[in-house]
C-alpha cells in the first residue's frame, strides 16, 4: 500500500551575549555566541504535522541552545578556559587546535606556558581594564591552520568585497563547490567575469555528464556483441574470451569514471569547504591560493564586533 508522506523542516539562526567572570583571575568579559537551531514534521495525508511544527521545534532547539551552550573562549585577561566550558565542549571533535587533535582536549593543562584559541570560536572583550588593558573592538582574525584551512563562523566573519578569484571589486556572488554533508551551498563574492566562466565551466561539466551517461551503456552493447560474435566463431576459447572482454569493459569504465569524477570538481576556485558545522555554523575553508587566503584573514581583521557586542559593552560601562 502507497501512504503519501509529507517532511517539513525548519532552521533559525540566532546570537546571544554570554558574560563570564574567569574563576582564575577573576576579570569580567563577553562574547557573542551563535547557534542554530533545527527542527522537522512530517504528516501523512497533509494531516497530523505542517510546517509550523518545524519551525516550533526550530525555535525550541534554537532556545535552548543559547541558554544552555557555551564556546571554549579563553580569558583575554589570563588565558584561562572556564571549567564550564571545557566540560559542555568536551565531546566535540577539533581538527586543528594550538592543543591537538580530538576530543575532550584540556588546553587548561599548558598554562600559563601556552596560550591560543579554539578555531572558530568568537573574540572575548574584557569589561574590566585590569593593568591598563584596553579592550579590543575588533574581531580577532583565525588562525591559519594546516593545509592552508581557515576557520569561519558565519554571520559573524565575512569574505571581504572583492572577487575571491582574481581580486577584483566584486559585484555578484558564486557557490562554493558542495561537499558531503554541506548543504546549502555557501556563496562567497566575485566578479561578473569570474562569476561567468564558472558558469561555463558548470556546462561543459553537465555535457561531459550527459555524454557519460550514454556512453557507459554504448561500451556494454558493444562489448555483448563482441561476446557473442566470439562465443559463435570459437566456442573453445568463448570463457578466456568472455572473461578479457568483460575485463576491458571494466578497464574503460574505470578510466571514464575516473575522468569525470576528477572533471567534476571546479579547480579554477581558490577555496573549497572542507567542513560545515551546522549547530555552531563554524565552516573549515581549504585556500589554494595563498593570497587569497591572506585577503580573507586580513579582512576578517578589521570587522568591528557586532552591534549587540558593542551595545553590550556599551552599557556594562561606569557613567
Amino acid at each position: 500500500m502507497l501512504i503519501h508522506v509529507t517532511t517539513f523542516s525548519a532552521a533559525n539562526v540566532g546570537a546571544v551575549i554570554k558574560e563570564v567572570t574567569c574563576e582564575k583571575c577573576a576579570a569580567r568579559f563577553v562574547y557573542e555566541m551563535i547557534r542554530r537551531g533545527t527542527g522537522s514534521g512530517t504528516a501523512i495525508y497533509g494531516i497530523g504535522s505542517d510546517s509550523q511544527t518545524a519551525a516550533n521545534e526550530a525555535a525550541e532547539a534554537l532556545n535552548r541552545f543559547l541558554v544552555d551552550g557555551e564556546d571554549l573562549v579563553a580569558c583575554p585577561q589570563c588565558g584561562w578556559f572556564q571549567e564550564s566550558m571545557i566540560a559542555k565542549n568536551a565531546t566535540r571533535y577539533w581538527y586543528w587546535s594550538p592543543w591537538g587533535v580530538g576530543n575532550r582536549l584540556n588546553p587548561n593543562t599548558t598554562m600559563p606556558t601556552k596560550r591560543g584559541h579554539f578555531p572558530g570560536t568568537p573574540t572575548a572583550v574584557l569589561l574590566d581594564a585590569h593593568n591598563n588593558t584596553v579592550p579590543t573592538m575588533f574581531q580577532r582574525p583565525p588562525d591559519i591552520e594546516p593545509d592552508n584551512v581557515l576557520s569561519i563562523r558565519m554571520f559573524q566573519n565575512e569574505f571581504p568585497p572583492i572577487c575571491i578569484c582574481c581580486g577584483q571589486p566584486a559585484t555578484t556572488t558564486v557557490d562554493l563547490e558542495p561537499q558531503a554533508g554541506i548543504n546549502p551551498a555557501i556563496s562567497v563574492p566575485a566578479c561578473s567575469s569570474c562569476a561567468e566562466a564558472k558558469a561555463k565551466r558548470l556546462r561543459r561539466l553537465k555535457m561531459k555528464l550527459f555524454a557519460m551517461f550514454f556512453s557507459l551503456p554504448l561500451v556494454g552493447l558493444l562489448t555483448l556483441g563482441i561476446m557473442t560474435f566470439v562465443s559463435e566463431e570459437n566456442d573453445g576459447g568463448t570463457l578466456l574470451s568472455m572473461t578479457f572482454m568483460l575485463l576491458l569493459a571494466a578497464l574503460i569504465c574505470g578510466v571514464l569514471a575516473h575522468f569525470f569524477g576528477n572533471s567534476s570538481k571546479d579547480k579554477h576556485m581558490p577555496l573549497k569547504i572542507v567542513r560545515m558545522d551546522w549547530e555552531t555554523l563554524i565552516c573549515r575553508v581549504r585556500f589554494d591560493d595563498l593570497q587569497c587566503l591572506a585577503r580573507v584573514r586580513d579582512h576578517i581583521g578589521t570587522l568591528p564586533l557586532s552591534k549587540n557586542i558593542l551595545e553590550y559593552i556599551a552599557a556594562s560601562q561606569p557613567c
